[in-house]
């Protein structure tokens, strides 16, 4: 396959997933005989930290998600941020592998690793077929987002989730070191009546607002999503049900304590549940809901656990708490 070949097959590829698979390909038909791997770097703090300290760095393969020890090279990837059309190498301790830097995106770095040998020319070709995935990454990153937030938009959401469940469905030890994923959905109190007080532009302030707080308090590693409206939906990666929750309640503190212009005081009612893998993500969404409905009934600002309130056994449906109140 030719080096047009795999351009074109990269930029038929609709979502983050799929382009990121495509190129793993491509890059491994482009380089010969040669072993490689997507990474995926992230401060496991979260929010705007200062500096990106080695020891609070996360590494994770893209192939299945799972976190690895963080590599000898890593210390020296930090300064190399791609800038235009460079993509930086990284000197590692073996002669026959290479590692490119493909810089940072929404808080997460990725590098391609490769182990082999390559055939001549081949780290030219995969350099430049990189710098088209970073584009294209890109790309379809800003398809991905909510225009006012700026968060992953509902569309992101069907698909990653669905993904997120599929990826522990088939690596079932996850579960069994207590990596399970947590789904919250999260919905500003009172929304309308900001909105038929003040105005829909001091309410999209507040949503604006909001969604910078839902940034500083959670990590790279969660993914946030405006679903709708007034209504978002957080997916906690990689903690205990005790680190989900203060995360929960951390997030609902700083909502209520923060000062919004002109409106003043605003509070966010929380619902949240655990993610099981054999589970319908429709099923899980209700329960979810069905905590928030809970959260909302008996006095908002408030989190609410499904298997803490209801237990394992699911009840009759019943209205979205979003739609009630």
């Amino acid at each position: 396959m030719t080096e047009f070949d795999a351009i074109a097959r990269l930029a038929q590829q609709a979502d983050f997933p799929a382009l990121c698979s495509e190129t793993l390909r491509q890059v491994s038909s482009l380089g010969g005989d040669v072993r490689v791997e997507l990474l995926e770097a992230f401060d496991e703090r979260g929010g705007t930290p200062g500096a990106m300290e080695l020891e609070h760095w996360v590494v994770r393969r893209f192939s299945d998600g799972i976190e690895i020890d963080r590599p000898a090279w890593l210390a020296r990837a930090a300064p190399k941020v791609p800038a235009g059309e460079q993509i930086p190498r990284v000197r590692t301790t073996d002669p026959a592998g290479h590692v490119l830097c493909l810089g940072s995106l929404a808080g997460v770095w990725r590098f391609l690793a490769i182990e082999g040998q390559l055939v001549p020319g081949g780290l030219r070709r995969i350099t430049r077929l990189c710098a088209i995935f970073r584009h294209l990454l890109a790309m379809i990153d800003r398809f991905e987002r909510d225009a006012l937030t700026g968060l992953l938009n509902r569309q992101s959401f069907d698909y990653r989730f669905e993904e997120l469940l599929e990826r522990h469905r088939q690596n079932p030890r996850r579960a069994r070191v207590g990596t399970m994923p947590w789904l919250a959905i999260a919905d500003i109190d009172h929304f309308k009546r900001i909105n038929d007080t003040y105005g829909h532009l001091y309410g999209d302030e507040i949503l604006l607002l909001f969604s910078r707080l839902m940034h500083q308090n959670f990590r790279s590693d969660d993914l946030l999503f405006r679903y709708g409206g007034e209504e978002f939906v957080l997916i906690l990666n990689n903690t205990t049900a005790q680190g989900a929750l203060r995360a929960l309640e951390r997030f609902r503190e700083s909502i209520g304590n923060y000062a919004f212009p002109t409106v003043g005081r605003v509070t966010v009612s929380i619902g949240w549940v655990c993610v099981q893998p054999q589970a319908l993500p429709s099923d899980l969404m209700h329960r979810a809901d069905k905590a928030l409905y809970h959260s909302k009934g008996n006095g908002r600002n408030q989190v609410t656990s499904y298997e803490a309130t209801f237990g394992e056994h699911e009840v009759e449906p019943q209205q979205s708490a979003v739609d009630l109140f």
